[in-house]
């Protein structure tokens, strides 16, 4: 925990790094899943051509013999069709005598084609041909004999030697038996036994050449779009396709015996080991993001917990501060209300003394001879004194009655426009420069009198600070519902000693000052609900900030 106190962590922050790490663990666990996804494809590739490789030696004497018995049977059968036109053309053959030679070679169907395309015989009602295609056979003059091949039947046309045709029949499941159960079709099945491989089947665009146990139906080279491309292309190539409704891992390649092409080997395998790859990758993706979760929850708990502590504690200095700050101001307004209170009570009782004293001074003045100058002068120097005493006691008056203030909405754009306008031939006479750029008008609630009066007095103290290159900026702004002004001079400064006393009453650092001018300015933004600040350095000149409630 100790080292989670160092981190700095927000909700936010937190939030975004949780978020972060789940992607980060999607985008792994999916790249993890097509690993093996394919290191498992290329297993079940790599198994699939070790198994066409060991077939292909095996099936070089199946595929042989088969060639020389299919060979031999297509010439048993078209020796039974040369034997009937030989009795055909010799004597008549009754029907009783062709039933005979068909039970005894086997024939499905027989039919006896006149050369006007007039049927002589036939023993079969399913058979039906094509006049064209009948009429096409016995004109032809390259072939004697046609044999046409099918999964259930074997068709042989032989041309009559008296003129016309004979077509015959034979069932043809025996010879597609033959070819799915070869010697290679027994090895095919012996390799099926494994779980994981579903079916074997060697193809051709005929049909099955041989196949595994079981294998009842699949596609067709010319009606499959994807085995006709391996078919042509001679290449290999993989698939997801069903069998028996399920889905099947299909690897097709072509087939090769004797440098003989004999069309593709098509190898399902069961689709499990890919989908246990699936699941194995979303069951461990799972478990992270629940770990991550648990994680998460914890690490947003504490940097709620701590976040609110540390707010809290916010809370507390802040809410310390003001009570402090109010406190110092409490203070600082019952020492200076009583002292406003003393200086009025003061001034009062001092005036009519000072009355007396004017008015005895002055018939002193007017008793002496005209001669007597140096006691005039004296006399002057005391009316001249008691008027300055007069004058400062008015201003204690002033000072201690109360500040009605008659707000209202004004510019301060406006009202700082009038206050330069009427120090500009001052400030040129004593070779000031005022930088002072208004932007837009910004308005207070406040009274234009007294805000003017304390402005003014701000400004006339910035000029008397200033000695030559004499510079004072004027900045007005807003921000977060308060109006800033400031007025900053490069004058002299105040000593850092004095800050803290700058806007007590009768604390003056000028040698005819007061002490009153800069307490009322104070007093002035105070009962507007605004604040005021100094920030100078002796030598480099003063600021005075006030922040008044925006409008």
């Amino acid at each position: 925990m100790k080292y989670l106190r160092k981190i700095k962590l927000n909700i936010k922050s937190t939030i975004f790094l949780f978020l972060f790490l789940v992607g980060f663990f999607i985008v792994s666990g999916y790249f993890e899943y097509r690993s093996r996804q394919d290191e498992v494809r290329r297993l079940m590739n790599s198994m699939t051509r070790n198994i066409t490789h060991t077939i292909n030696k095996s099936a070089v004497n199946s595929i042989l013999s088969y060639d020389y018995i299919n060979r031999r049977v297509e010439n048993q059968m078209l020796s039974v069709l040369k034997y009937i036109d030989f009795v055909d053309s010799t004597r008549h053959m009754s029907p009783a005598f062709i039933n005979s030679l068909i039970k005894d070679s086997k024939l499905k169907q027989l039919a006896i084609f006149h050369r006007n395309l007039k049927p002589i015989y036939s023993n079969g009602s399913n058979l039906q041909m094509e006049t064209e295609q009948l009429e096409k056979f016995i004109d032809s003059s390259n072939n004697s004999a046609i044999i046409e091949k099918s999964d259930h039947q074997v068709m042989v046309f032989l041309k009559r030697s008296l003129g016309g045709a004979i077509i015959g029949i034979f069932d043809g499941r025996s010879m597609t038996a033959f070819k799915k159960n070869l010697g290679i079709g027994k090895f095919i099945n012996d390799i099926t036994s494994d779980s994981s491989i579903v079916y074997i089947a060697i193809q051709d665009v005929d049909g099955i050449i041989a196949g595994s146990r079981h294998l009842d139906y699949l596609s067709a080279i010319n009606y499959d779009s994807f085995l006709r491309s391996v078919y042509i292309g001679k290449s290999f190539n993989y698939r997801v396709t069903e069998y028996k409704d399920k889905p099947v891992y299909e690897s097709v390649m072509p087939f090769n015996v004797l440098d003989t092409y004999y069309g593709i080997i098509r190898i399902g395998l069961s689709y499990e080991p890919l989908q246990n790859v699936k699941k194995a990758a979303l069951r461990n993706l799972f478990i992270r993001l629940i770990i991550l979760s648990v994680i998460g929850f914890i690490v947003l708990s504490y940097t709620m917990s701590r976040n609110t502590v540390e707010s809290l504690q916010k809370e507390k200095e802040r809410m310390t501060r003001e009570v402090y700050d109010l406190q110092k101001d409490l203070r600082e307004k019952e020492k200076q209300n009583a002292i406003y209170q003393l200086a009025a009570g003061i001034a009062h009782e001092i005036g009519n003394p000072l009355n007396a004293l004017s008015l005895n001074v002055q018939r002193l003045h007017r008793r002496l001879s005209d001669s007597d100058n140096k006691n005039k002068r004296m006399l002057s120097l005391i009316k001249s004194e008691v008027n300055r005493i007069d004058k400062i006691i008015k201003q204690f008056l002033n000072f201690s009655k109360p500040l009605p203030l008659e707000k209202a909405r004004i510019n301060m754009t406006e009202l700082i426009n009038e206050i330069v306008e009427i120090y500009e031939e001052r400030l040129k006479e004593e070779k000031i420069t005022l930088d002072w750029k208004p932007e837009k008008d910004i308005y207070v609630e406040a009274d234009w009198e007294k805000i003017k009066q304390s402005l003014i007095n701000l400004l006339e103290n910035a000029i008397d600070s200033i000695d030559e290159n004499g510079e004072i900026r004027i900045d007005l702004k807003h921000d977060n519902g308060q109006v800033e002004l400031e007025i900053t001079d490069n004058g002299r400064g105040i000593e850092e000693s004095a800050l803290s006393k700058i806007f007590n009453l009768f604390f003056t650092t000028k040698d005819e000052g007061t002490g009153i001018g800069l307490s009322r300015v104070y007093k002035i933004i105070q009962n507007h609900g605004g604040d005021i600040r100094v920030d100078s350095k002796l030598g480099k000149g003063t600021t005075f900030s006030i922040n008044l409630p925006k409008s």
